[in-house]
């Protein structure tokens, strides 16, 4: 019995139809293919995604190329395996700059997200990056100031109390009532009352 056009009489790779009547190809074009297979390779429709990404992994096509990633809230290597998010895998990579901790934290609508601080013995803008600070005890500074978050601040900065004065010695801030005054000089210092002040002097 004759053989239609395009027919052998063995299969006949990327031809579909009757053989008697005729064969054709199946596609030519990524375009002559249904959705589920949309890519055309040596003349057959097929699914390009097919064993390609990894468990829990969403496959996109794209040109003749298939595209793995993983869904939203979830992490991992779309290749191999995608797994729930965690709050850990919000420092990972650390996207902090330079000499910065991350830490797991939230934002002020109480959504997840990483927290970047300097090292200690560091000062700048965790995101962007921390530089070596000033100091890292009282004894890198003058005998005036004290180290506070790795600066040198005069150890007299908002120490006594109203009223008070205040003399830095080795670090430390030595607060005192003046001349005339009396009570605790880290909280406040009041007028000593007129005959009271009299009856002391004399």
């Amino acid at each position: 019995m004759p053989l239609g056009l395009n027919s052998h009489p063995l299969d006949f790779q990327g031809y579909l139809g009757d053989p008697l009547s005729g064969c054709r190809l199946e596609c030519q074009y990524n375009s002559e293919c249904p959705s589920e297979r949309s890519v055309c390779s040596y003349n057959r429709c097929i699914d390009v995604c097919t064993g390609v990404c990894g468990t829990n992994a969403i496959c996109e096509v794209s040109g003749n190329k298939a595209i793995c990633s993983c869904p939203k809230n979830m992490t991992g290597h779309p290749f191999e395996y995608c797994r729930p998010f965690d709050t850990r895998d919000l420092c990972e990579p650390n996207p902090c700059g330079r000499n910065a901790q991350c830490q797991p934290g939230y934002d002020n609508t109480g959504k997840d997200r990483p927290v970047c601080t300097c090292l200690p013995g560091y000062v700048g803008n965790g995101v962007v990056g921390c530089v070596r600070g000033e100091c890292t005890s009282n004894y890198d500074c003058p005998d005036h100031s004290v180290c506070s978050s790795s600066e040198c601040v005069n150890a007299c900065s908002n120490v006594c109390g109203v009223g008070a004065t205040c003399e830095p010695r080795k670090h430390t801030a030595v607060c005192a009532c003046p001349s005339g005054y009396t009570g605790n000089p880290t909280v406040a210092c009041d007028p000593i009352p007129y005959s009271k002040y009299r009856a002391i002097r004399f």
